[in-house]
C-alpha cells in the first residue's frame, strides 16, 4: 500500500466519519495483546489525543476460547499486560466480548444489541456529543459546501423541470381549448338547427291549426280541436328532447373547460420538497467519498493539510504497524 493509497483510505475514512465518530471501537482478539496492539493503541492515543478516550469502548473477538476454557474475561484481564489494563481502566472500563463461533442467530442478535447498548450508554454519558478535531472540522466544511452545492443543483433541475412541466401544460391546455371550442361550436349549431327546426315545425302546426279551424267554420262545425294531432305532438316532443340534450352536452363541455381553466401544477409542499433535496445531497456526498472521487478528496487534503498533516503522520504510523502485523513488510 503507497502512502497516497494510505493517505486516501484515511481521507475516505475522515470524510465519512465526519463531522465526528459518537463512538470509536478498538477491535482486539482476547488473550493476545500484542506489541502490535499496544502500538496501535498508542499511536490512536497520539493520534486522536487523550480525549478519545471518552468514546473508546475495546471490543474483544474469540470468547469462544474463553468459554471452551472456562474462563472469564475479567479473569483474562487480571492477568493481562498492564498496558491494556491501562486501556481499559482510562476509557471507562467499557470492554464487550464477542463470541465469533456462535451460530444460533438469536445469540448473534443478543450480541449486538448488547453491543449497541454498551455505546448508546456511554454517547449518553457523553451528552450526545461527538469526537471532533481540527481535521474533522475541516473535513465537514468541505462536505457542507459540496452539499451546498450540489443543492443548488438539484434546485436549478427541480426548478427547470417545472417550467418544463408548465410548458407542457400551457401547450395540452391551448389543444384542449381549441378542442372544446370546436365542440362548443359543433353543439351550438347542432342546437340552431334543431331549435329552427323546432320553430319551423311549431309554425307548420299554427298553419295546419288556422287551416283547420277555416275548414271547420265553413262546415260550421262547433268545436275546433283543442290540440294537434298524436303525430305532431310527438313529433315535436322529440325535437323538445334533442333540444334539452344537446343543452346539457353544451352545459358539461363548458364545465370541462372552466375546470381546465382552474387547474395548476401540483406544487409539492416546500418541507417535502427540501426533505427530498436534503436526502439525495446526503447520499450523493457520502457515494463520491467512499468511491473515493478524487475531486472531494482532492478538497479535503486542501482543507486538512494544514489543521492535520501531524494526524495523518500519525494516521500512517497506524497503518504501517497494521501492514508489518499482516505480514507485508
Amino acid at each position: 500500500m503507497s502512502n497516497d493509497d494510505i493517505t486516501t483510505e484515511i481521507l475516505k475514512c475522515v470524510g465519512i466519519s465526519a463531522p465526528g465518530p459518537h463512538a470509536i471501537l478498538l477491535v482486539i482478539g482476547i488473550g493476545r495483546f500484542t506489541k502490535e496492539e499496544k502500538d496501535t493503541v498508542e499511536l490512536l492515543q497520539r493520534a486522536f489525543g487523550p480525549d478519545m478516550l471518552r468514546y473508546l469502548v475495546v471490543v474483544f473477538t474469540r470468547k469462544d476460547d474463553l468459554d471452551r476454557g472456562s474462563k472469564s474475561v475479567d479473569q483474562i484481564l487480571a492477568n493481562a499486560p498492564s498496558s491494556l489494563q491501562d486501556v481499559i481502566a482510562s476509557c471507562g472500563n467499557r470492554f464487550f466480548a464477542i463470541n465469533n463461533a456462535e451460530e444460533n442467530i438469536d445469540n448473534v442478535d443478543k450480541q449486538v444489541q448488547d453491543l449497541l447498548r454498551l455505546i448508546t450508554e456511554m454517547v449518553y454519558e457523553n451528552g450526545n456529543k461527538y469526537y471532533s478535531s481540527s481535521i474533522f472540522d475541516q473535513t465537514e466544511r468541505v462536505i457542507r459546501e459540496r452539499e451546498k452545492e450540489l443543492r443548488q443543483k438539484y434546485e436549478e433541475k427541480t426548478n427547470e423541470d417545472v417550467k418544463e412541466m408548465k410548458r407542457i401544460i400551457s401547450m395540452e391546455f391551448e389543444d384542449k381549448k381549441s378542442e372544446f371550442k370546436e365542440r362548443e361550436n359543433a353543439l351550438l349549431e347542432k342546437l340552431d338547427r334543431l331549435e329552427l327546426q323546432r320553430t319551423q315545425e311549431l309554425k307548420s302546426m299554427a298553419s295546419n291549426l288556422r287551416s283547420l279551424q277555416t275548414e271547420m267554420d265553413n262546415l260550421t262545425m262547433e268545436a275546433v280541436p283543442e290540440s294537434f294531432d298524436e303525430e305532431e305532438n310527438c313529433k315535436l316532443i322529440s325535437l323538445q328532447q334533442k333540444i334539452l340534450e344537446v343543452k346539457k352536452r353544451l352545459e358539461g363541455v363548458r364545465q370541462e373547460q372552466e375546470d381546465m381553466m382552474v387547474y395548476e401544477v401540483p406544487a409539492t409542499p416546500r418541507y417535502r420538497y427540501r426533505q427530498q433535496i436534503d436526502k439525495l445531497v446526503r447520499e450523493d456526498v457520502r457515494e463520491e467519498i467512499q468511491s473515493g472521487d478524487s475531486n472531494i478528496l482532492k478538497r479535503f487534503w486542501k482543507n486538512v493539510k494544514g489543521a492535520g498533516v501531524g494526524l495523518l503522520a500519525k494516521f500512517r504510523e497506524i497503518f504501517d504497524v497494521m501492514k508489518a502485523k499482516a505480514g507485508f513488510f
